[in-house]
């Protein structure tokens, strides 16, 4: 039976208003987070592509100009939505400059083959499955957990379209059917999966969303927001799923490095707690630096800051560690308009060595650091840099 394609516009464009105040807010709510903004864009972009179903025959071929606008602007949109929302950030210019091409290459075809259906299907729906797929490729990588669950659907919903997509640029490509069929019977199979593929992928960026969200808020829950490190609630979180898992028979050696700066309390009174505050970002800095993969530093309040090193479980690969750790942060560097010279006391523990609870590692740790410091000869220096060469 023929569908009323003015009828089956009215139907998509509520469908396309709905999701289109879905992204918007979502975007008012989320604006810091980049893809949103881009995809909200995106569904205004493609629900607008529905308005020339109603006035096609009014306007003719420009109902087609549009509407093709609409599909290819669409898919580009939400491309570049997701690359952002995934932080791929390599070359903006380029990227931009490739989706300008592609679009205008897509248009040109769309010009040229206006009055030939048959014709602009075997472009235009190649073109646009193409995009598909590196939607569903950049979807599907580089993903875990329950967030890659949600991307796998979302890519579900663009599978969906390109199957569809597929199927007409197949029959076009066969010639089993004249234009005018195509036209009407296999664009219907294509109206038909745009319905759901707008709600899943909307339903789909929602949930992604609140997981990023749910997921800052952790981060920033356990991050101490002066120097960027984790804080002593993922110290001692993270202490107890070591510990519980040598608990459990999967016994693992590690060090604890307990790092005071020398002198930070005259640094603070004689120069003011902005620059100290300076200092401490740049110790946090120089330990980020110089930790392996699988190591971890924590401030742990003032300026005492902790290390969990992965160790080899013997006394002569902490005593290494020490003398790293000291070499590592005394060595003199910069820190804008200033020369800083750091001096640190540094006390280590190891599991299981030397306690098998938190309190007994950090005590024996801060004992050992006090040890260190009352041996240590000098404090902090920081000086202007013009001091030292005039």
């Amino acid at each position: 039976m023929p569908l009323h394609f003015p009828t089956l516009g009215l139907v998509l464009l509520t469908v396309g208003f709905t999701t289109s105040v879905i992204l918007v807010f979502l975007w008012r709510i989320n604006r810091e987070v980049e893809g949103p903004g881009i995809w909200a864009l995106a569904s205004i972009v493609c629900t607008l592509g529905y308005v020339p179903l109603w006035l096609e025959p009014q306007i003719g071929n420009i109902a087609i100009i549009l509407n093709n606008i609409s599909a290819i602007g669409t898919l580009l949109l939400i491309l570049e939505g997701i690359l952002r929302f995934r932080r791929f950030s390599f070359g903006y210019r380029n990227r931009f400059i490739a989706e300008l091409l592609y679009f205008l290459v897509y248009m040109a075809s769309t010009t040229i083959n206006l009055e030939n259906a048959r014709a602009r299907y075997l472009v235009n729906d190649l073109l646009l499955c193409v995009i598909l797929l590196v939607i569903i490729y950049v979807l599907l990588i580089r993903h875990k957990g329950m967030e890659g669950v949600i991307y796998g659907i979302i890519a579900g919903m663009f599978v969906l379209l390109l199957a569809a997509f597929s199927y007409r640029w197949s029959m076009a490509l066969s010639g089993m059917v004249d234009s005018e069929q195509i036209n009407t019977s296999m664009t219907t199979v294509i109206f038909f999966t745009l319905t759901p593929w707008s709600l899943g992928w909307t339903f789909g960026l929602v949930v992604i969303l609140n997981i990023r969200t749910q997921q800052t808020l952790w981060d920033t829950a356990r991050r101490d927001p002066l120097t960027g490190l984790y804080n002593r609630l993922w110290m001692m979180e993270t202490f107890s799923t070591r510990l519980g898992g040598n608990q459990n028979g999967t016994r693992k050696s590690f060090c604890v490095a307990i790092i005071d700066i020398n002198g930070f309390k005259l640094i603070n009174d004689t120069r003011g707690h902005i620059l100290g505050d300076e200092v401490l970002r740049k110790a946090a800095d120089i330990l980020n630096n110089h930790l392996g993969p699988t190591d971890s530093a924590i401030r742990y309040g003032g300026d005492e800051f902790i290390l969990l090193i992965d160790c080899a479980g013997n006394k002569d690969s902490m005593g290494n560690l020490r003398e790293r750790l000291v070499r590592t942060m005394e060595t003199p560097t910069t820190l804008g308009e200033f020369n800083l010279h750091f001096s640190v006391s540094i006390g280590t523990a190891m599991f299981p060595e030397d306690g098998e609870t938190v309190d007994e590692l950090l005590k024996i740790a801060d004992d050992r650091m006090y040890m260190h410091k009352r041996i240590k000869c000098r404090n902090t220096e920081i000086s202007n840099k013009e001091a030292l060469h005039g």
